[in-house]
């Protein structure tokens, strides 16, 4: 599995700064939640975690690897950092099958036909989708596709996957779902998991530890849900997460 570490990372749109000295540890196997309001740089940061975008400065480490490094110059490349993401409109491809959408990642990667049928079938069953494989995703409830795209992460990395909002477009009722699928996925195989959200309800039942983000890009308290509830570090978290 993974850790993550951010070191003092910048990050700016333009003359606007978004991030700054931005610092924070995800350890191996656990589901790190980051939270806060619209605007705050939640997506941003996941963003340069990726490879998406370049901070401005400081140190992004994966396990022990530096991806990114502004002093030592180092970027390396988003398809070799590792990172499966599930993003908040599902991105499953509408003209691809479940079984094409699954294995779509690994042929871009020229993986060899019988590891890429081995690896889809096997994640296909790890998101309880085993027998939609001919389906298309117009013939899936909202629900089915999230699961689809979680398995389609889970073949590019089941070391650590992202999830950037992965249940906000669903209803009560899938939403309970898919918070329960995504605490299963991570129970079965381990996989390190980055949770950004600004539903505060969500990310307490859901991970094991939470960072909150103030509007102003900073955290200003990092801890399990216990903690942030009975001990909040300021008044921001406590209007934040109160409403919970």
């Amino acid at each position: 599995m993974a850790s993550v570490r951010f070191e003092n990372v910048s990050i700016s749109y333009g003359a606007k700064q978004v991030v700054k000295d931005f610092s924070l540890s995800v350890k191996d196997g656990e589901i790190m939640g980051i939270i806060g309001p619209s605007g705050c740089g939640k997506t941003t940061l996941i963003r340069a975690l990726c490879g998406l975008i370049k901070p401005e400065k400081g140190n992004i480490y994966i396990n022990d690897q530096l991806v990114f490094s502004d002093e030592k110059r180092i970027n390396v490349a988003p398809e070799r950092r590792g990172i499966g993401v599930v993003f908040q409109d599902y991105a499953v491809w509408p003209h691809l099958s479940v079984w094409d959408n699954v294995c779509y990642p690994m042929k871009k990667h020229k993986v060899p036909k019988e590891e890429i049928a081995k690896r889809a079938a096997y994640a296909l069953k790890q998101v309880r989708m085993t027998g939609y494989e001919k389906h298309m995703p117009a013939q899936l409830s909202g629900g089915q596709q999230q699961r689809v795209a979680i398995a389609r992460s889970l073949v590019s990395s089941d070391e650590l996957i992202v999830l950037d909002e992965p249940i906000t477009n669903l209803d009560a009722k899938l939403r309970e779902e898919m918070i329960l699928e995504i605490q299963m996925i991570q129970q079965n195989i381990g996989t390190t998991i980055i949770y950004i959200t600004h539903d505060q309800e969500a990310a307490l039942q859901l991970c094991d530890r939470i960072a909150i983000m103030q509007p102003d890009g900073q955290i200003c308290q990092i801890g399990s849900d216990e903690e942030i509830i009975r001990r909040p570090a300021n008044r921001f978290v406590y209007s934040f997460i109160g409403v919970s």
